[in-house]
């Protein structure tokens, strides 16, 4: 599982950063992207909105772990 600490960092930046990763990955692998509380639901519309699938959101001292796997076919 590969992990993508984006605390601190503003959308959509953050969503645009866990896309570009996922990308990165091949089928079926699983990220796990660390984002700040604030903008939780709104990396969760697009993840959603993407086609990913998310596998667990988790909250965790002001900031939320969610486990993406990537159902899509990338560049990679």
């Amino acid at each position: 599982m590969e992990k993508l600490n984006l605390k601190g960092v503003v959308c959509p930046i953050n969503l645009v950063r866990i896309r570009v990763k996922l990308d990165e990955m091949p089928r079926g692998d699983v990220l796990e992207a660390i984002v700040d509380e604030r903008f939780y639901k709104d990396i969760m519309g697009g993840i959603e909105e993407s086609g990913y699938e998310i596998l667990s959101a988790n909250k965790q001292d002001g900031t939320y772990i969610i486990t993406i796997k990537n159902t899509l076919e990338g560049v990679a």
